[in-house]
């Protein structure tokens, strides 16, 4: 009998040690048994368990969506992306909020594979101090915006990827791209095509191009562009007219800067506080083109 309780005692000893050992060992939880989704938002996976449970960015596994709400990530870390994607189906990315920045030493969003694509109303400023802003890997991986406003700048490139389709079927866009670094250039097809890369702009799609090498990069560039811009040139700035594209798109090897419509038109609405005040002001104005293209509307209303 004696003999029977001290081995009783002995295991009793062993299970108790064992369920402290793996309470103690960091890592050891139910987290290491969640759901990944080939998706990291910082330096942290995306998985079934906290795809939900950020107020700044959330992940749906099912539409492949990822919405940023005023996500801010900043880092100097080698090798840490803002987001990074190894999926093979193309994500999506709904901004939500006009706050969303990302800042990066690396690449801010990369995708191994497959291609993004930008929704929603928001607003994103992507900034690589010496990568690109945003880096679409992959033989097919596009980069497509079907809302929503995107300011990348990147040292190598603005954004890189296979293509390019930027306010298709009339949609309201906004990107801004920028290779600021020596050489660096504002767009960079990966297409290996006889044809040259393309980049296809719709006629509400508001675009600037911007390279301190050249604004688009790639193996003979063209761009489709379904309203007229205008263009810096490589030697001696000056500027260029883009008409409408006809064939397979125009070449624009040889510009350092284009800008889609030719005069980009915002409206500022102007409040003053009596109708006194508001009596003394127009209610609106002519566009006024400055020497910059930019052409600008004021529009007084009471309030």
């Amino acid at each position: 009998m004696g003999i029977g309780r001290k081995t009783g005692k002995k295991l009793l000893s062993g299970v108790l040690s064992l369920a402290m050992m793996v309470g103690m060992v960091s890592g050891v939880s139910f987290n290491a048994f969640a759901d990944s989704y080939n998706l990291w938002v910082g330096p942290n996976p995306v998985t079934d368990v906290n795809c939900q449970s950020y107020e700044d960015w959330k992940y749906d596994p099912s539409e492949k969506e990822l919405t940023l709400t005023n996500f801010v990530f900043n880092t100097d870390a080698e090798g840490v992306y803002g987001i990074k994607y190894t999926g093979e189906e193309p994500l999506t990315i709904n901004l939500d909020g006009t706050g969303n920045t990302i800042a990066t030493k690396s690449d801010c969003i990369y995708s191994e594979k497959a291609g993004i694509t930008i929704s929603g109303n928001g607003k994103l400023v992507a900034d690589s101090s010496a990568g690109i802003a945003i880096n679409v890997c992959g033989n097919s991986g596009s980069f497509d915006m079907t809302g929503g406003t995107v300011v990348a700048s990147g040292a190598v490139a603005g954004i890189s990827a296979f293509k390019f389709t930027i306010g298709p079927e009339d949609l309201q866009t906004t990107l801004v791209a920028t290779g600021k670094a020596s050489n660096g250039v504002g767009l960079i097809s990966t297409w290996e095509n006889p044809v040259g890369g393309v980049y296809y702009f719709g006629s509400n799609a508001k675009v600037t191009v911007t390279g301190d090498q050249l604004a688009f990069g790639g193996d003979n560039p063209k761009i489709q562009n379904e309203v007229a811009g205008i263009a810096w040139s490589i030697t001696g700035g000056s500027k260029l007219s883009i008409p409408k594209y006809t064939g397979d798109g125009t070449a624009v090897h040889e510009y350092k800067k284009v800008q889609f419509p030719a005069a980009i038109v915002d409206t500022i609405d102007l409040s003053v506080e009596t109708p006194d005040v508001a009596s003394t002001i127009s209610s609106s104005t002519s566009p006024v083109t400055t020497e910059g293209t930019d052409a600008y509307s004021i529009t007084a209303k009471y309030v």
